[in-house]
């Protein structure tokens, strides 16, 4: 098991490197083979909610397509075994079709909550949550 603060560091990096900017490239280091996603929320992104890791990738990339200056802050971080959850804000702008929605320019920000399982440096399963309704909400008002 990786000591806490690399699997924080492994999450960290996840976010910033694959989520904001879209690397693939990261992915394909960080996300294990059997990667497994609970992301209730996935299916409104473009992705089908609890999948794998190219039903992940897709999704990303469908996010990107949709949503400019895509940041993810992190509010805070912690990890307890091999588990990493994190806490933050999502923002970007509304460029793409997202959601059935055709592009806004408007932005958008909400909270999201994600748990992620790193093992032997991997991630090999993660969840978010995050407000679909309120997302639709500020893009539609």
């Amino acid at each position: 098991m990786a000591a806490p603060q690399d699997s924080e560091h492994i999450v960290r990096r996840y976010i910033q490197e694959v989520l904001e900017k879209g690397d693939m490239n990261v992915f394909e280091e960080l996300v294990d083979p059997n990667f497994v996603s609970h992301d209730s929320s996935a299916q409104h992104i473009g992705m089908s909610g609890a999948g794998h890791r190219e039903t992940a990738k897709q999704g990303i990339n469908e996010l990107h397509k949709a949503v400019g200056n895509l940041k993810y802050d992190i509010d805070n971080i912690s990890s307890q075994g091999d588990q990493v959850t994190v806490r933050g804000t999502v923002h970007g702008t509304h460029r793409g079709q997202l959601m059935g929605m055709a592009p806004t320019g408007k932005q958008a920000r909400v909270p999201y909550t994600a748990t992620v399982r790193v093992v032997n440096g991997k991630i090999v399963e993660g969840s978010s949550q995050w407000d679909v309704d309120e997302v639709k909400r500020q893009l539609t008002s």
